[in-house]
């Protein structure tokens, strides 16, 4: 089943995803910036970044978009394999962008890969687990 299979059989948890997706991202990018101010090299900024918002933005995708109880696990090692991918891509870009346009110039990718990744693997009903 693809992503937009999946939007489009139920377009409100894509709005939802994205109104909670834009709450997570400014605060999670507001400290990125914050740790880049600070000092802080843009891998350990952005990995500090996503690690302080992990608990937020589980609770907030739990509760307001798929509205299920997730696995925690599962959406911590979705966000390990969302950062490998962002730092790669920053990487890529920095030297034409700078470290603090790199970070939100990722975003698009970020957005698409989470949500399928946390549809497929995190939020996916009990009866998908196997579980009654």
């Amino acid at each position: 089943m693809s992503a937009k299979m999946i939007s489009l059989r139920n377009p409100g948890i894509l709005l939802r995803f994205l109104a909670v997706g834009v709450v997570n991202t400014a605060f999670g990018i507001g400290v990125y910036w914050l740790l880049l101010y600070t000092g802080l090299a843009y891998p350990w900024a952005s990995l500090l970044s996503l690690l302080v918002g992990i608990v937020f933005s589980f609770n907030s995708h739990r509760l307001a978009v798929f509205k299920t109880g997730g696995d925690f696990f599962r959406y911590v090692s979705v966000w390990a394999s969302i950062y490998f991918v962002n730092i790669e891509l920053i990487s890529i870009i920095r030297e034409d962008t700078g470290d603090y346009v790199a970070g939100i110039a990722v975003l698009p990718v970020n957005v698409v890969l989470s949500f399928i990744l946390m549809k497929r693997f995190v939020f996916r009903p009990a009866k998908e687990y196997g579980v009654s």
